[in-house]
């Protein structure tokens, strides 16, 4: 998994942490949630936003209405440097990371700066643009999620350009059983070129099936399409769950484990380990990774969704949704 996903899942995840079920006991693939508060302030720092603080706010409903990020480094005025949008209706939802950035050139700053140095940066929270960072959306039983990142040089003049291109999208289409459970996670992911190239994409086809044990999960095997038989599949990775008491406990495959016990998650993916402080209620209150990412969560009263926006089918099978 790359370096993109894990800063969206460990910071998501780190918010994840809190947007509850509505229902009593729901199960939601291979984790179980009963808890009755949701995540209302995060404050951490990343290597994309840096420092940060993000406040949720929620619907009469208890759905997510609205995150903004607030910049601390800035303490003379409240700067709100982004925010999370969303859109519902019947079986469908949309969900966006958005960044606020600065849409004027270097040498225009430096020309503003010169010529109003007490007041520059004000004129400056007023010429940014919103850019998508991250998205999903629900729509005929597809969850779609794409990923976008600044561009390495955003030119100056009139080559200045500070639009997002184009990373990746992954589509996933989920099966389940007769009871709700997960069976089979079928996947499109999309990659996308560079520079010229960046609106082409090559797609890698897949499939996720698994096997239970009673009501619980055991194991998984992944597919790909045999490059003989357009009606078979070519097996490509295994991996095995675990369980206590009907929350999992462990993910075991040689791309990914994951371990659980009352106080701690840790999640392992190559190049990067995440390790997840829970409470009593088996919250996270805390997340750091082995790059140098940390993040604290506060809580309020009350349900809401916020995994259901933004974590994928296949993640929340794999438990890299803790607690919603």
């Amino acid at each position: 998994m790359s370096g993109y996903r894990l800063f969206l899942l460990s910071l998501l995840c780190l918010m994840v942490f809190s947007a509850c079920q509505n229902d009593d006991e729901n199960q939601d693939g291979n984790y179980i949630n009963t808890s009755k508060i949701r995540v209302k302030r995060v404050v951490g720092e990343n290597t994309h936003w840096g420092k940060y603080e993000l406040e949720f706010t929620y619907r009469a409903d208890g759905r997510l209405d609205q995150v903004v990020r607030i910049d601390p480094t800035v303490t003379s005025v409240r700067d709100t440097v982004g925010s999370f949008y969303v859109e519902y209706d019947v079986d469908f939802h949309k969900f966006q990371v958005i960044d606020y950035v600065l849409n004027i050139d270097a040498d225009s700053v430096s020309v503003l700066k010169e010529a109003y140095p007490e007041s520059y940066e004000d004129t400056l929270r007023t010429r940014r643009a919103s850019r998508i960072y991250y998205s999903t959306q629900l729509e005929n039983g597809q969850f779609v999620a794409r990923k976008f990142r600044p561009r390495q040089n955003t030119g100056s003049g009139a080559m200045f350009n500070t639009a997002y291109v184009n990373v990746s999208s992954q589509t996933q289409m989920l099966e389940t059983t007769l009871s709700g459970q997960p069976l089979v996670v079928r996947c499109y992911d999309d990659v996308y070129g560079t520079g010229g190239e960046n609106d082409q994409y090559e797609r890698t086809v897949s499939k996720y099936e698994f096997t239970y044990e009673g009501d619980e999960m055991v194991s998984g095997t992944s597919y790909k399409p045999d490059s003989f038989s357009e009606t078979s599949w070519t097996k490509l990775k295994e991996m095995s769950f675990s369980h206590y008491s009907g929350i999992l406990t462990g993910v075991d495959a040689d791309f990914y484990k994951m371990r659980r016990n009352n106080t701690t998650v840790v999640i392992a993916e190559p190049g990067r380990n995440i390790t997840y402080t829970l409470n009593a209620e088996g919250l996270a209150v805390k997340m750091e990774t082995s790059d140098g990412e940390v993040a604290t969560i506060e809580y309020e009263n009350g349900t809401g969704n916020f995994s259901e926006l933004y974590a994928t089918p296949l993640e929340r099978v794999l438990g890299k949704v803790w607690v919603k």
